[in-house]
C-alpha cells in the first residue's frame, strides 16, 4: 500500500507539471498594449504619441473549433493607462488577458469616446459628445494571430516587462473628429493709428453630439447645438493677423462662426490716465453659416478679413465753384 501511494503520488506530481507547462507556454504571456502612434499629418489636438495618456481596448479571440469569437474586455471594454511608461513598453491595462496558441485576435482602442453596440467583444458604434474644450476622439484597430507553438504575429511589437520578452499590441490611431482653426486678419493700415478692430465672443455652434458607425464610416449628429468658444486679443493689431486657436467639430456637421466685431476711433485722451479713448461708430454681430463641411482627420483654417475702407481726401473742384467773382453793378462815387 505504501508504494502505491507513493506511485500516485508520482503521477499527481507529473501530471501537476504537465499542466503548469501547459499555461506557462500558452497562456500566462500577458496581452499587453502601448507604442500607440496618431497619424499627424493633418495636426489636430493631439499632434503626437506622447500625448497620449490612455484609451479604451475592446477585443475578441477565437480558436480552432469554434464558430463565434469570445469577448476578451466584456461589453464596456478595459483602461488601459500610459502611467508614465515609454511608448514601445507595455502600458497597464485594467483586465489581464493571455495570449492563448492557435488563436485569432482582434482589438479595438477608442480614446474619449464610448464604444456601443458590442459585437462579439467588438464595438459596432460610438457615441462622443461635443464639450466647450472637445477632447481629440481617436480611433484604431489591431489584429493579432497565434500559431501552435504560441508565436504571436500581426500588429504587435516586442517589449520587455517584469523579465519577459512580449509582444505588445500596437495601435495605430487616426483621428475621428475635425479640426477648425480661426484667425482675424486686421487690413487696416498700420499707420491708421487713430482706428482699430476690436473682437469679441467668437464661437462656432455645431451640433453637441454624435453616433458613429463604423463599418459605414458614417455619422448621426444630434439636433440640439454646442457652443465652442475661441479667444485670443480682443484688439486686432491694424495690418496683422491674431490666431484665435482651434477648436475640434464632428465631421460632416455644419460649421457656424458667430463674433461680434466693433470698429473703433481714438476720439481723445483721458484726463486722468492719460490713457487713449476709443469710440466704436461701428459694431455687429456676425454669423457666417456653413463655412466648411468638415471631414475626418483634417484640419480648417478660417481667417476673417477685417476690410479697411478708403483713406478720406479732401480736394477742390477745378470748375464750378473758385472759377472768378461774378460782375456785380459797378458804383461810382464823387
Amino acid at each position: 500500500m505504501k508504494k502505491l501511494f507513493i506511485a500516485v503520488l508520482a503521477v499527481a506530481a507529473l501530471a501537476s507539471c504537465a499542466q503548469d507547462e501547459i499555461i506557462t507556454k500558452h497562456n500566462q504571456v500577458a496581452i499587453g498594449f502601448g507604442n500607440a502612434y496618431v497619424d499627424n499629418s493633418t495636426k489636430a489636438i493631439i499632434t503626437a504619441a506622447n500625448e497620449i495618456q490612455g484609451f479604451t481596448v475592446w477585443g475578441n479571440v477565437q480558436g480552432t473549433g469554434v464558430d463565434t469569437p469570445v469577448a476578451l474586455y466584456g461589453n464596456t471594454g478595459a483602461a488601459v493607462t500610459r502611467e508614465g511608461a515609454a511608448l514601445g513598453a507595455a502600458w497597464k491595462c485594467g483586465v489581464v488577458r493571455y495570449w492563448t496558441a492557435a488563436c485569432d485576435y482582434n482589438f479595438v482602442a477608442i480614446a474619449n469616446g464610448t464604444g456601443i453596440d458590442v459585437v462579439n467583444g467588438l464595438p459596432t458604434k460610438i457615441s462622443y459628445t461635443v464639450k466647450n474644450d472637445p477632447a481629440d476622439l481617436l480611433y484604431g484597430v489591431a489584429a493579432a494571430k497565434t500559431t501552435d507553438e504560441n508565436v504571436i504575429s500581426g500588429d504587435v511589437v516586442t517589449g520587455t516587462g517584469t523579465g519577459t520578452v512580449k509582444s505588445i499590441v500596437a495601435f495605430s490611431l487616426n483621428h475621428l473628429l475635425s479640426r477648425v482653426k480661426v484667425s482675424f486678419q486686421s487690413k487696416l493700415a498700420a499707420d491708421a493709428t487713430d482706428y482699430r478692430y476690436t473682437i469679441t465672443d467668437v464661437k462656432v455652434v455645431t451640433p453637441e453630439s454624435g453616433t458613429y458607425t463604423i463599418a459605414d464610416n458614417k455619422w448621426a449628429l444630434a439636433t440640439t447645438n454646442a457652443n465652442l468658444p475661441f479667444t485670443g486679443t480682443e484688439q486686432i493689431p491694424n495690418n496683422s493677423t491674431v490666431d484665435y486657436g482651434a477648436q475640434l467639430v464632428i465631421p460632416t456637421s455644419q460649421v457656424n462662426l458667430v463674433f461680434t466685431y466693433a470698429l473703433e476711433l481714438k476720439t481723445g485722451v483721458d484726463a486722468l490716465s492719460g490713457e487713449d479713448i476709443w469710440t466704436p461708430f461701428r459694431t455687429e454681430t456676425v454669423t457666417k453659416t456653413g463655412i466648411v463641411t468638415p471631414v475626418k482627420n483634417c484640419s480648417y483654417n478660417i481667417t476673417v478679413v477685417l476690410q479697411a475702407g478708403a483713406k478720406i481726401d479732401f480736394t477742390v473742384k477745378e470748375s464750378g465753384g473758385l472759377t472768378d467773382f461774378t460782375p456785380g453793378d459797378d458804383v461810382n462815387v464823387q
